[in-house]
């Protein structure tokens, strides 16, 4: 997996970064045995969460 810098805004989201957290989210759903449906259900729901909001905060 290789992603691109991608300009932002505010500066330059690192391809690195973006890789980095594409492992950890993948790995974090493996780690709860989801298969490609619920991952990608988790993902819509989550982009639906984000857009609400400017800045992401942590949840609890």
């Amino acid at each position: 997996m290789e992603s691109y810098d991608i300009q932002m805004v505010n500066g330059i989201f690192s391809g690195k970064k973006i890789d980095e957290l594409t492992k950890f989210i993948i790995n974090k759903f493996a780690e709860e045995g989801l298969n490609r449906d619920e991952a990608v259900e988790v993902l819509k729901n989550t982009n639906n969460v984000i857009g609400e909001f400017a800045i992401v905060k942590h949840v609890d």
